[in-house]
């Protein structure tokens, strides 16, 4: 995992598309501003789980949950 420090207003750069910017610092939290393509999908880690786990669920109770393969929530991931 990369970690960098930030200050308000600064701002780092994914590939090409992809800027995230400090907006606020306040107590226990940090708003974060993100410019992407909307054709990113973009979930809080918990929301991401979340959706995941009822994934999992739902094809747990399919009927040929075999046939449905590997679940995602068709984010896009950097290339090696």
């Amino acid at each position: 995992m990369l970690v960098l420090s930030r200050k308000q207003g600064e701002s780092l750069r994914l590939g090409d598309d992809i800027e995230i910017t400090v907006l606020r610092l306040s107590s226990g939290a940090v708003s974060l501003g993100i410019k992407a393509p909307r054709s990113l999908a973009i979930l809080r880690g918990e929301l991401a789980e979340a959706v995941l786990k009822e994934n999992r669920t739902a094809a747990d109770s399919a009927p040929d949950a075999g046939a449905l393969g590997e679940l995602s929530l068709g984010l896009k991931k950097a290339p090696p």
